[in-house]
């Protein structure tokens, strides 16, 4: 792994890509290997985009104004829409399931990248999804070609 395309959160997770695993305490890096999980468990790409629908207007806001400018209620409030949607997909369908871990380990772990705890990292898992959305919308265009 290169270092400077890996981010590391102590008490974080991401997908171990030798065993398709989700690991605690260790390096979150190459979103796009996260999205390759992601699309690997054929995740509509239409329920993912909708998952993203619910964090992009904040995602801009972040990025024009910095995560420390945006209310923790705010932040709280979109947190907790997405794990409500992600729940509901999961509920019909079952390849959502990566999805619900993946959150459930940010929610769980000690500093985790939700806004509770800080700002800058909600904005590091906001980041971390639209990388994901972008490689699905590349690889669902590449499909067409």
């Amino acid at each position: 792994m290169r270092s400077a395309e890996v981010r590391h959160f102590p008490g974080t997770s991401y997908f171990n890509d030798n065993t398709g695993e989700l690991v605690r305490d260790v390096y979150i890096g190459y979103p796009e290997r996260v999205a390759e999980k992601l699309s690997a468990s054929n995740i509509s790409v239409t329920a993912f985009r909708k998952l993203l629908s619910l964090v992009k207007p904040l995602h801009i806001r972040i990025q024009k104004e910095g995560a420390s400018a945006i209310a923790r209620a705010e932040l709280e409030e979109a947190f907790y829409r997405l794990r409500r949607y992600v729940k509901y997909q999961r509920a019909r369908d079952r390849k959502f399931e990566v999805v619900d871990k993946f959150l459930d380990l940010f929610d769980q772990s000690e500093q985790p990248l939700y806004p509770g705890k800080s700002a800058d990292n909600y904005a590091a898992f906001v980041e971390l999804l639209t990388s994901i959305a972008v490689y699905l919308r590349r690889r669902e265009s590449s499909r067409n070609d």
